[in-house]
């Protein structure tokens, strides 16, 4: 009997140890958590971009000098913008929307306004004998000259919707560099005017029984006065433009760039005349430093 349960207690441990091993088999490693990926933020592409900048642009010179202002009295309104221009420096603005396709490429369409030119000239003249008779100066009768003056006034007015594509090359401590170049259209308009006034500043018109002066003296030489009043003028042209560009972008701040750049810009021509009184083309065109913003919204 006390073998017996010897034996049935023995066999108990086996069995306990044996399950105790089958249920430690059973029972997995815990499985291993794999790290998600860190979240990365991509730009929509598209960007919004304002600039100001500062242009030396070519303009329209005023009418011819002459020392006898009946030559200028008949010269036509449409002739008082001359090819004897100059160039001046103004203030220019940029707004626009683009894309950037990726690191290397993109494109905005861009609305620009120009400062309007407003440049004024006087000349004053004095009667003078020639030796024969007297010259110079404005016809105050049919016979008497009187000093006087002229003042031209010029301007022109512009704004500009080009379309344009960069090249970004690459960036390096925040700083990427760019070339570019735009198509579109200027709209321009071109303004003259000219008005004679007496030595006291009190307007100039003539007021003898007809239109000519008859110097003394010269026989029957006369001159057609041919003014009686201001002369002005008005053209308007919607030119193609084209435009070249280089400069570089930096980053301050997440989704904003920095922008400074310089830009050449053709606006196509206006009509002048040379000093042959011909009807001659003269181009209108500017070399422009701008700074601005690209932002880049987080859509």
């Amino acid at each position: 009997m006390r073998k017996v349960t010897k034996a049935a207690a023995a066999a108990m441990v086996l069995l306990a140890g044996g399950a105790m091993r089958a249920q430690a088999a059973d029972m997995l490693p815990p499985a291993y958590q794999l790290e998600s990926d860190a979240m990365v933020e991509f730009g929509s592409g598209w960007y919004l971009r304002g600039d100001i900048g500062y242009s030396t642009q070519s303009v329209p010179g005023f009418a011819y000098s002459t020392t006898n202002p009946v030559d200028l009295v008949s010269t036509p309104p449409s002739a008082l913008l001359t090819n004897a221009g100059r160039n001046v420096g103004l203030m220019n603005s940029t707004l626009g929307v683009g894309y950037a396709f990726n690191r290397w490429f993109r494109s905005d369409v861009t609305y620009e306004w120009n400062q309007t030119y407003a440049g004024t000239y006087s000349q004053t003249f004095v009667p003078y004998y020639n030796g024969s008779y007297d010259v110079g100066g404005c016809p105050f009768s049919a016979t008497t000259l009187t000093s006087c003056y002229k003042v031209d006034k010029a301007g022109l007015q512009n704004w500009s919707l080009m379309a344009n594509v960069y090249g970004d090359f690459g960036t390096w401590f925040g700083v990427t560099p760019y070339v570019g170049g735009g198509i579109g259209f200027t709209n321009l308009r071109a303004t003259s005017a000219e008005q004679f006034y007496f030595s006291n500043g009190t307007t100039y018109s003539y007021n003898g029984t007809n239109n000519t002066w008859c110097p003394s003296g010269s026989g029957s030489t006369c001159y057609i006065v041919g003014y009686a009043g201001p002369k002005a003028h008005a053209q308007v042209y919607t030119n193609f433009s084209w435009s070249l560009m280089a400069g570089m972008a930096y980053d301050i701040a997440p989704h904003l760039k920095l922008d400074i750049g310089y830009r050449y810009m053709n606006m196509g021509s206006i009509s002048v005349v040379d000093a042959s009184q011909n009807t001659v083309r003269k181009t209108i065109d500017a070399q422009q430093v701008r700074a601005g913003l690209r932002w880049t919204p987080d859509l």
